[in-house]
């Protein structure tokens, strides 16, 4: 009869061995890595893969030679194994020994060759059961004797002996754990182990067979294993804590013949060194970034620069930052910090393209295809953790962020090659997930960790930017300075027919000259065009979520006083006040209206005396909602108005795109206090300044703040084209827009513009 009371122990059925083995390693490829990482552990030098007759894999054994069985093996010339090691840890899973090992040697478990140890879970043995089913395993120590263990996996699984046919299944026993027996020796003659010391694991009865392609990932598997091969310079500039492992050789045999079939013969040290941007930085566990960067373009550019990820003063938006660790107060609408990260330091290595102009930065074939193939590596203790650096694995989700916010805010996925280096000392909680595929993320601190390295592959891209930018803007020149080089070049070649009095070449030069001027004119027609209408839409968006909102509104407190009417209970001075408010939102409506139709382009081509300090004045009413609501002071300082005889809405559009620029970089990135936006109108100078208590504007970025497409706003908002409209604006009747980064000439502490007029336009 059963007990009322009791104690028991656990008693596995041996089938859990081998459900083990498939549940806790991923696949074949990391399975044969798992292997390798213990020899790895055991100071081996080199580690043979070597594969034989995978031509009868699936065959009967009928129609298979004798001892032309397909089989592994896995040789390497480590310190190898005795056969107490065998017996007491080897078939023993979740030993404790590398963790004793652990805590004897002061948390960082170092070999004789002072690697750091790789295992500590016990459970990479069951990646040879993920191979195959017989297994047998051959051991020596120096100066000692071989050991043997032979291990047949089909008697730990009854499962594979049943089938259809199979009578009395119901009635079939299966073992227990402790009722299946591994044979063992101890060989006094070496049956297997030529070399003094090392380890031999033959692998037969093999569950899957083996493409080309797949040994071909499995040898890229291998040169990505332990620490990549970059140049030597950029080793000095990591300044790693461990020494990089360089004497751990992994190869891969066909039937005793080396298996060499890679696709190119490219190498990480060589993309490196043709990369044109490169960013080397620490990241410690506060989230301060410590950073150098290096370009190759336009004469080449270094910068550094050290700052808090989470609290900084950089006029960047790093949204990755924002996401993870702070969140909107709903009241103040300020973010508020809601969390430290739990990750440690961390430090990185990353290389950058440009594939979409591969032609530009002269990337070979093969080199190319290389990059596509790498992307983010992550390493621990110089050995890699899987799967992140394969080739389709975003783990910074760079795809879904370009697409998301902002393309030009992230490198693609393919334009970025980089190595992160972490260790076990510095990330306690950054552990390997049970299934060696990624890494577990406990208490948050992988996804601190990855926020903080996207964060710092966002800053990255904003430095290669301003490269870019120098490029494009050797490209890009004013319209009218074009013409302006067209007619000199002209009038020079002219000068020169004259001289040789040729009146037909005369005169084909003059229809090349007109058709230019067309051309030119034409161009300059259709890109008025374009700014217009990008003035317009930012425009109209903004009024129409303005007015939509408060349509809504007025909707709900008409729908309120049509409810309490119908009942007979509204007060008279109750609907006073209603249809009050509704006289203002009426009244702020046309306001937004007011503003908007100078904008449009028929509005803009009709020239009229326009007033600077009307159209500031508008442009503050305009945005009166989000300056109230976020706390701003907009005030005008006139000692003498400016006007200007040009299209009525210019001005406005001018305004308006400055106006839109510092609110947005106030309310993300200014003091909480203190926020101002002062137009200052000088008549006698014939300037206005527009200046702000935001961030300011980083003095490497200023030549390019000008220039289309370039922005620092994070997500969708930030379009790149409001100061580029504004000066292209200002171009068309010989005014400019310059940046006051001088402290004495600012009137704000934050981003100061100065547009300059001209006396012709007055």
């Amino acid at each position: 009869m059963p007990k009322n009371k009791g104690k028991e122990t656990f008693r596995p059925y041996a089938r859990l061995i081998t459900i083990l083995g498939d549940q806790l390693i991923t696949n074949k490829i990391v399975a044969v890595n798992e292997i390798v990482k213990n020899s790895y552990d055991a100071d081996a030098h080199k580690v043979t893969v070597s594969f034989n007759n995978l031509k009868y894999f699936g065959k009967p054994k009928k129609d298979i030679p004798k001892g032309f069985e397909p089989y592994i093996e896995i040789i390497d010339d480590g310190e190898g194994m005795t056969i107490n090691t065998i017996l007491d840890v080897w078939l023993k899973p979740a030993t404790p020994n590398k963790i004793k090992q652990k805590k004897r040697q002061g948390d960082i478990r170092l070999t004789k060759k002072r690697r750091i140890m790789q295992g500590e879970k016990g459970i990479g043995r069951f990646a040879v059961q993920k191979l195959g089913d017989d297994i047998e395993i051959y051991s020596k120590i120096k100066n000692g004797k071989e050991a043997e263990l032979k291990v047949d996996f089909g008697q730990y699984d009854q499962d594979k002996q049943l089938d259809l046919f199979t009578e009395g299944v119901d009635n079939f026993e299966y073992k227990f754990l402790d009722e299946v027996e591994n044979e063992w020796s101890v060989n006094d003659l070496p049956k297997e182990i030529s070399n003094e010391k090392g380890t031999l694991i033959r692998i037969k009865n093999l569950r899957e067979t083996w493409t080309s392609k797949e040994l071909i990932r499995l040898k890229k598997s291998f040169h990505n294993l332990v620490a990549p091969i970059i140049p030597d310079e950029d080793k000095k500039l990591l300044d790693l804590d461990i020494e990089l492992v360089k004497d751990f050789e992994i190869n891969i045999e066909i039937n005793g013949a080396d298996f060499d079939n890679l696709e190119t013969n490219v190498t990480f040290e060589k993309v490196a060194k043709i990369a044109p941007f490169k960013f080397v930085g620490h990241v410690n566990s506060d989230g301060m970034i410590e950073y150098k960067y290096f370009s190759t373009l336009e004469g080449k550019r270094f910068s550094e620069d050290s700052f808090s990820l989470l609290n900084h003063d950089k006029d960047i938006t790093l949204s990755s930052i924002k996401s993870r660790f702070f969140e909107e107060d709903k009241t103040t609408k300020q973010l508020v910090q809601i969390r430290e990260p739990k990750c440690g330091d961390f430090k990185f290595i990353l290389y950058g393209y440009d594939l979409f102009d591969k032609a530009k930065w002269k990337v070979k074939k093969d080199e190319l295809q290389f990059i596509r193939n790498h992307n983010v590596f992550l390493y621990r203790d110089g050995v890699r953790v899987y799967p992140y650096g394969d080739p389709g694995n975003d783990w910074l989700e760079l795809g879904k962020r370009r697409s998301e916010e902002r393309a030009g805010l992230y490198f693609s996925n393919n334009d970025l090659i980089g190595f992160i280096f972490i260790s076990h000392e510095e990330n306690k909680l950054l552990k390997d997930a049970t299934n060696r595929e990624g890494v577990m993320d406990q208490d948050g601190a992988f996804e601190d960790f990855r926020a903080l390295l996207i964060a710092s592959v966002q800053v990255m891209k904003l430095e290669s930017d301003i490269d870019k930018g120098k490029s494009q803007l050797k490209k890009q020149a004013p319209i009218k300075k074009i013409q302006h080089s067209l007619n000199n070049d002209f009038n020079q070649f002219i000068k020169k027919l004259k001289k040789i009095d040729n009146k037909p070449v005369l005169d084909a030069a003059n229809k090349y000259l007109n058709s230019s001027k067309n051309y030119v004119d034409e161009m300059t027609r259709r890109a008025e065009i374009y700014e217009d209408l990008a003035g317009l839409g930012m425009a109209v968006e903004k009024a129409s979520h303005d007015t939509l909102t408060l349509l809504n509104k007025m909707n709900l407190n008409l729908g309120d006083i049509k409810r309490k009417l119908l009942k007979g209970n509204m007060p008279t001075e109750n609907l006073i006040e209603i249809i009050s408010d509704l006289e203002d939102n009426t009244y702020f409506l046309y306001e937004q209206l007011q503003v908007i139709e100078p904008l449009f382009r028929n509005e803009k081509r009709s020239e009229t005396i326009v007033s600077i300090k009307d159209n500031a004045s508008k442009v503050i009413r305009y945005f009166n909602y989000e300056l109230s609501n976020y706390g701003i002071d907009a005030k005008i300082i006139c000692s003498q108005d400016i006007k200007l005889e040009i299209g009525s809405g210019l001005m406005l559009q001018i305004l308006i795109n400055l106006m839109d620029n510092a609110i947005y970089w106030i309310r993300t990135k200014g003091a909480q206090n203190n926020r101002r936006i002062v137009i200052k109108i000088d008549g006698t100078k014939n300037e206005l300044i527009f200046a702000d208590t935001g961030p300011g504007i980083d003095e490497s970025a200023i030549p390019y703040i000008f220039l289309e497409f370039f922005t620092r706003k994070q997500g969708k908002v930030g379009r790149g084209l409001g100061l580029f409209i504004v000066k292209e604006i200002l171009d068309r009747f010989d005014a400019s827009i310059s940046v006051i980064s001088s402290q004495k000439d600012k009137i704000e502490e934050g981003a100061n513009f100065k547009i300059s007029f001209s006396k012709d336009e007055l």
